[in-house]
């Protein structure tokens, strides 16, 4: 476990290295080391992590540092409230043209962290946790997972996989766990939204298997060159229809799940003979009259049943 110290010191040379001796002959793991001036002139702050599980040792290597002559004072800040930040280095690596890719990508996010057309990154910010699973997402370097049992969300780094090297699909079975979430802004609302997509598509999956008409399975989609897989909502193989799935009849979600569907069926294997978005409810007129031109079905929740509404 992580033992966080506060250490408060003479701004002189040397004291690092003694606080740094003292740690290692006590035989500790030092996690991180961090220091810098603070606003009270021949003063330096420094926040020391080190890895003891031992409740006795943690008392020992703190009672040890505030012996020294050159340290003022020293904060055990483990069991406290605070704010703790980790440094990323992103260093990337682009040939030729790649270069105008990563700048379409960079430019959504150019108020997280500075942007010009000649020097892509520069400078330095602090970000917070959201700003912080921005960039990662800018990159493509972060999986969003919901733990559903302990309501809980969790951002790690994506596994080094590498970009696929032909555009590939395949069907594959919708399961009941983890949801699964690629939006940049992963919030609490995100996650609800999802959640409740997902609980749709599984209404829907029982409605269907109880009703006798088709089973509801999805496709994951490799894009040649890309390396996050893409997957759709629904897929009913019996009518060939692709389904993209919205927890609400927004105008904002129907425009999103047209651009969806038409991507999805460009690279989709069976190729589909119908489109359909799936909703909790019918949507209003003008959004139903868009769908209607795109020649998009409408599946709706009613009474607990679901109605077609099928538009070519």
């Amino acid at each position: 476990m992580k033992q966080t110290l506060i250490l408060f010191m003479q701004d002189e040379p040397g004291v690092l290295n003694r606080i740094a001796s003292l740690v290692r002959r006590r035989n500790f793991n030092i996690e991180s080391i961090v220091a810098g001036r603070t606003e009270k002139e021949g003063i330096t702050r420094m926040t020391l992590v080190v890895n003891e599980p031992d409740l006795a040792k943690r008392k020992t290597i703190y009672n040890n540092i505030r012996g020294l002559v050159d340290v003022y004072d020293v904060v055990d800040a483990t069991g406290e409230n605070c704010h703790i930040r980790e440094h990323a280095l992103v260093k990337v690596s682009v040939k030729g043209k790649e270069i105008k890719e990563i700048d379409i990508e960079i430019d959504v996010f150019n108020t997280l962290f500075g942007y010009k057309k000649t020097n892509l990154l520069f400078g330095y910010r602090v970000l917070d946790e959201v700003d912080s699973e921005l960039l990662l997402d800018a990159f493509e370097i972060a999986d969003h997972t919901f733990d559903s049992k302990n309501k809980k969300k969790k951002t790690t780094l994506k596994s080094n996989q590498k970009p696929a090297v032909n555009t590939t699909s395949k069907i594959v079975p919708i399961g009941k766990g983890t949801v699964f979430v690629t939006k940049g802004t992963v919030q609490q609302k995100d996650i609800v939204i999802k959640q409740t997509e997902k609980s749709l598509v599984n209404r829907f999956k029982a409605f269907l298997k109880k009703n006798k008409q088709g089973k509801l399975v999805k496709n994951q989609i490799k894009i040649k060159g890309e390396n996050r897989p893409q997957e759709t909502d629904g897929w009913i193989d019996s009518s060939k229809t692709l389904i993209e799935a919205k927890a609400s009849p927004t105008r904002e979600n129907i425009r999103m799940a047209i651009g969806q569907l038409l991507d999805y069926k460009r690279h989709h294997k069976p190729v589909p003979k119908r489109l359909a978005v799936l909703l909790p409810t019918f949507p209003r007129k003008d959004l139903a009259d868009l769908l209607r031109s795109q020649k998009i079905d409408i599946i709706y929740e009613k009474n607990n049943k679901f109605v077609t509404k099928k538009n070519k």
